[in-house]
């Protein structure tokens, strides 16, 4: 669960990276607002926000993303993820 959790701190970071370094990423987000979570199935998890080429990052859940990424389990979402 902790390797999991570790990855969901890091995503915002690995985001904004692409964000800034890529400019087709960065041109692909202009102007966009996208909310959007990574969750297990027992839903633990955190949300994302996309919006003026900016990441951000949210403990818990939000009731309107646009897309949920729901893995079994901690340890099979890591696995993917990363």
């Amino acid at each position: 669960m902790l390797k999991f959790k570790f990855l969901l701190w890091m995503m915002p970071k690995l985001l904004q990276r692409a964000i800034n370094t890529k400019p087709a990423c960065a041109r692909y987000v202009a102007g966009k607002t996208l909310q959007f979570q990574i969750q297990t199935a027992d839903k633990v998890g955190r949300h994302f926000r996309i919006q003026d080429s900016t990441v951000k990052s949210f403990a818990g859940l939000t009731q309107t993303p646009k897309f949920t990424l729901t893995f079994r389990n901690a340890d099979r979402g890591f696995k993917i993820l990363s």
